[in-house]
């Protein structure tokens, strides 16, 4: 993979996160929630969706550095 490569898929990335950041108090604003949900419920996924975009990142750059090596 070429640099352009690396480098746009950094891009994609940051911006999704970026964009994820914008919507999704959208979706689901903190104050509509009830108070219970917010202090367990939310918490847990929040700690689900941070593993799984880790697990995404470090698998993608495993490969990746994989397809770079010789």
């Amino acid at each position: 993979m070429s640099r352009n490569m690396v480098f746009s898929f950094v891009i994609a990335s940051v911006s999704l996160a970026w964009l994820l950041t914008l919507i999704l108090p959208v979706i689901a604003p903190p104050s509509s929630l009830p108070v219970h949900y917010e202090q367990t419920q939310a918490q847990q996924h929040a700690a689900w969706i941070s593993m799984l975009f880790g697990y995404g990142h470090l698998t993608t750059w495993r490969v990746m550095l994989k397809k770079l090596s010789p």
